[in-house]
C-alpha cells in the first residue's frame, strides 16, 4: 500500500492536485515489489473521481505497453460507490484478490461449454439475486451468490404460494444460512460483511449461524453441553460416517435418537455407523454422568433453540412478529429440525421442497438478467436540492443499464427498472423502495421517511439520502412446475415401515411410522409424530405438527 497527495474538497472541487511524479514513482514501486493487480481508491473519491481517473490515465500514458499493460489497474469508485472510504477500499482490494483467478476460470469454462456446442450466453450467479455474462462480471459480485440467489429462489416460490413474508433457513453441514423475503423482493444488506470485511456493495442479505449436521458438540465452563461453532464439516464429517472423525455431531445425535435411518442415508447410497455415533457421543454423557439418549437429546435442543432464537431476533430487528412469517426450511439438514426450530423462533409454518437441499441451484435457474448501479448522494431529506440532484443521478444510471443491457443482448423497451434508496440515520441503514420513480416532490421525500421509520417518521435533518441505486432488469425463461388437481386424502398415505423414535427429554422409544416422499401425491395429509424420508434428507413431523403435500407437491 503507498499513498499519494492530492485532496478533493467536500463540494467536490479539487483542494489539492495530485503529484504525478509521486504517483508515477507509487506504481514503480508497487510494480517492483511483484504488484499483479493496481487498485486506486483515493479517500473522498465518491464525491469526484476525478483523481483516480487522473492516476489511471497518467501511468497509462507514462509506462510502455509490454511493461505495465499485462498488470490491470482498478478504481475504487468504479467497483464500489460506497461513501464509507473504508468499505470501498475493502470492497477493491477484495475484488483485486478475486478478479484474475475468477476470470481466468470462468473464460476457460465458457471456452468449453462453446466447444461442447452450446451456443448461448453463460450467465454467472451475482450476489444481487440476479446474473450476468462474464464480461459484465465484476469479481466481488459474486461473493456469497450462492446464498444469496438461494434467497431469491425462495422469493420466486413464496410468490407462486402468495405467501408475503418468509425467513429461509438453509441447513448444511457447517452452518445455516437466513435470509428474509417480503411480497416485493428479498431484503437487500446495503453493507454487508464478508469473513469479518465490510463492503460497500449492498447484496441479498444473508445471515450465517453456526450451525449444521456437522456442528461439533461440547461440555462447556459452566457443565454444559455447547453446540458450535466448530465444525467437523464434509470431510471427516460426523463421526457416524466412518471417515475418520471423532467427535460428536448433530447428526450423530438424530441417529442416535432414531430420526434417521443409518441404511436409508442419502437415499441409502450411504451407510451410517451407529457404534461410531454411540461411542463419540457417550464421550460427553460420560463427562456429565447422564444417559447417553439424554445426551443427544439435548445436543439436538441446544442447536433447534440456537437457530430458533437468532431466527426470532433477526425478524424482531426488522420490525416482523415471527407468527406472521412462514420458515421455508431448506437444505439437506433443515427438514430434520425445520418444525423443532419453527417452534422454538415463534413460527407457525413451514414449508419443504423437494428440491430444497439445491435451492441455490433452483434460484440460479429462475434468476433474471440483472444489473445494479448505484451514486453516492450524501445529502439530508430535507434539503431542497433533493429531488433535481436524485433524479439527474437516475438519469444517469439508466443510461448505463441501457447500454449494458443492450450488451447482453435487452432493448430498452424489454428492461424493467427498479430504484432504491440508502437511508441512513439513527444509526443505522436500511435499503428503501417507493413506487415514485420520479423523485419530483416532497411526496417522495415523505414516503421514504415513512418507510425507513416503519411509518411513524417524517421528513427530518436527521435521515440522510446517502445513495440511489438502479436496477436494470430483463427476463429469462423460467421454470414452474403444473399445479395438480387434489389425487389423495389423508387415508390413502401408506407408511412403509416403523421404527422407535425418541420425541421427548423422557427418553421414552415411540413406534412411528416411516413414509416415502416420492409415493406422497397431492392432497395427502399426514398427522405427527411421522417421520418421511427422501433421497436427500429426512422431513421430521413431531406431535401437533400436520404434514400436507400441497398441488405443486410442496
Amino acid at each position: 500500500v503507498v499513498g499519494v497527495n492530492g485532496e478533493i474538497a467536500p463540494d467536490g472541487s479539487e483542494q489539492e492536485t495530485l503529484d504525478e511524479d509521486q504517483c508515477i514513482e507509487a506504481v514503480r514501486y508497487l510494480v517492483q515489489q511483484g504488484a499483479r493487480l493496481i487498485g486506486i481508491s483515493l479517500r473522498d473519491a465518491w464525491r469526484n473521481s476525478v483523481h483516480e481517473i487522473q492516476l489511471r490515465r497518467l501511468v497509462q500514458d507514462r509506462y510502455p505497453a509490454h511493461y505495465l499493460r499485462s498488470i490491470p489497474l482498478q478504481l475504487g469508485t468504479e467497483i464500489s460507490s460506497s461513501i464509507d472510504d473504508h468499505a470501498r477500499t475493502n470492497t477493491l482490494a477484495a475484488n483485486a484478490y478475486l478478479h484474475r483467478e475468477l476470470a481466468r476460470g470462468l473464460y476457460r469454462i465458457e471456452d468449453h461449454v462453446r466447444q461442447a456446442g452450446y451456443q448461448r450466453p453463460l450467465l454467472i450467479v451475482h450476489a444481487s439475486g440476479g446474473t450476468a455474462r462474464v464480461a459484465k462480471t465484476v469479481a466481488v459480485q459474486t461473493l456469497h451468490s450462492g446464498p444469496a440467489v438461494a434467497v431469491h429462489g425462495a422469493w420466486v416460490l413464496a410468490n407462486w404460494m402468495e405467501m408475503p413474508n418468509v425467513v429461509t433457513a438453509d441447513m448444511g453441514g457447517t452452518s445455516c444460512d437466513v435470509g428474509y423475503v417480503t411480497k416485493e423482493s428479498p431484503v437487500w444488506n446495503p453493507m454487508p460483511t464478508v469473513e469479518g470485511l465490510p463492503l460497500g456493495l449492498p447484496m441479498v442479505e444473508v445471515d450465517s449461524i453456526a450451525a449444521g449436521g456437522g456442528s461439533i458438540a461440547k461440555i462447556n465452563a459452566a457443565g454444559e453441553i455447547e453446540v458450535g461453532p466448530e465444525s467437523a464439516g464434509a470431510d471427516p464429517g460426523p463421526a457416524c460416517y466412518g471417515k475418520g472423525g471423532l467427535k460428536p455431531t448433530v447428526t450423530d445425535a438424530d441417529l442416535l435418537l432414531g430420526y434417521i435411518d443409518p441404511e436409508h442415508f442419502v437415499g441409502g447410497r450411504m451407510k451410517l455407523d451407529v457404534s461410531l455415533a454411540t461411542k463419540a457421543i457417550s464421550s460427553l454423557s460420560e463427562s456429565v454422568k447422564q444417559d447417553i439418549q439424554l445426551t443427544a437429546w439435548q445436543i439436538r435442543q441446544v442447536i433447534t433453540q440456537k437457530m430458533g432464537l437468532q431466527i426470532a431476533d433477526g425478524l424482531r430487528e426488522k420490525g416482523t412478529s415471527p407468527s406472521a412469517v412462514t420458515l421455508f426450511s431448506v437444505g439437506g439438514a433443515g427438514p430434520p429440525h425445520a418444525c423443532a426450530v419453527a417452534e422454538s423462533a415463534g413460527i407457525n409454518r413451514v414449508v419443504t421442497f423437494p428440491f430444497g437441499s439445491a435451492l441455490s441451484a433452483f434460484g440460479s435457474s429462475s434468476a433474471d438478467v440483472k444489473h445494479s448501479y448505484g451514486q453516492t448522494i450524501a445529502l439530508q431529506l430535507a434539503d431542497d436540492s433533493l429531488p433535481e440532484i436524485v433524479n439527474l443521478a437516475i438519469d444517469n444510471l439508466s443510461k448505463r443499464g441501457v447500454r449494458d443491457m443492450r450488451g447482453e443482448g435487452f432493448e430498452a423497451s424489454t428492461v424493467a427498472f427498479d430504484v432504491n434508496y440508502l437511508i441512513a440515520g439513527d444509526g443505522r441503514k436500511s435499503m428503501i423502495s417507493i413506487a415514485e420513480q420520479n423523485f419530483a416532490d416532497i411526496s417522495s421525500v415523505a414516503a421514504l421517511a415513512n418507510q425507513f421509520g416503519n411509518g411513524s417518521a417524517s421528513p427530518s435533518a436527521n435521515l440522510n439520502l446517502e445513495s440511489v441505486w438502479l436496477t436494470c432488469q430483463a427476463p429469462v425463461y423460467h421454470w414452474r412446475p403444473e399445479k395438480e388437481e387434489t389425487a389423495a386424502s389423508s387415508s390413502q398415505a401408506t407408511p412403509i415401515g416403523s421404527r422407535a423414535i425418541i420425541w421427548g427429554s423422557d427418553l421414552k422409544a415411540v413406534k412411528t411410522p416411516i413414509y416415502d416422499r416420492d409415493k406422497l401425491l397431492p392432497g395427502s395429509q399426514i398427522q405427527g409424530p411421522a417421520i418421511i424420508e427422501a433421497p436427500d434428507t429426512t422431513y421430521i413431523v413431531p406431535e401437533k405438527w400436520t404434514l400436507t403435500i400441497n398441488a405443486l407437491r410442496f
